[in-house]
């Protein structure tokens, strides 16, 4: 930013003194920004429900107030707000610690697990772990979610015992390939089926 404009990555001037305040603009993690008027997605106005509890979740790509979660993946609609549907912002925490490029594709409140931002109905909160980018569980269920965003049931997976066996490939700096191998006591599943091999 100078004293009159404010720029994005390319050297293009995104806002003037007119639409942003670039005395006061400052960078909030993720993709949320703001200045002394407005919180901002992206150089988009953000309408938040509560400006003064605004807060970012680290740099998850998820940010919060007093009222709604939000999340900062464009595949969300901007003008809604992009706000995550029904999260509890008192409970909500991002599911990091997996280690992988995805660290912010899954979070939790005290009633729902989200993917993306989204709310899965049939995950229980409580008991849900994410193995992978791809491999996830609780308490009674095994769950593959692939490239192409489709969860699955793994169908025969002991989640008492389930582990993943390989790890997320990345390339330039992106996930390319996430874990495909699994296995519980009795079973070796590749990419979310069940395939022949001694555990």
């Amino acid at each position: 930013k100078d004293k009159n404009h404010v720029y994005n990555g390319f050297g293009n001037a995104v806002g003037t003194v007119a639409t942003m305040d670039a005395a006061t603009f400052t960078w909030l993690g993720s993709y949320f920004y703001k200045d002394r008027n407005h919180i901002y997605l992206g150089f988009e106005i953000l309408p938040v429900s509560d400006p003064a509890t605004f807060t970012t979740l680290d740099d998850t790509g998820y940010a919060k107030d007093s009222k709604n979660v939000y999340y900062s993946y464009f595949g969300h609609n901007p003008a809604a707000g992009n706000i995550v549907p029904n999260a509890d912002p008192k409970t909500f925490a991002p599911i990091t610690g997996y280690g992988t490029l995805y660290d912010n594709w899954y979070s939790k409140d005290i009633q729902h697990v989200y993917i993306a931002g989204y709310p899965e109905g049939e995950l229980r909160p409580a008991t849900f772990m994410v193995l992978s980018s791809c491999y996830s569980k609780d308490v009674t269920t095994v769950f593959f979610y692939s490239n192409n965003d489709q969860r699955q049931v793994v169908a025969g997976a002991d989640a008492a015992t389930f582990t993943v066996l390989d790890q997320d490939l990345q390339r330039n700096g992106q996930l390319s390939i996430c874990a495909q191998y699994g296995k519980d006591k009795a079973h070796v599943y590749r990419a979310g089926e069940m395939i022949n091999g001694d555990p």
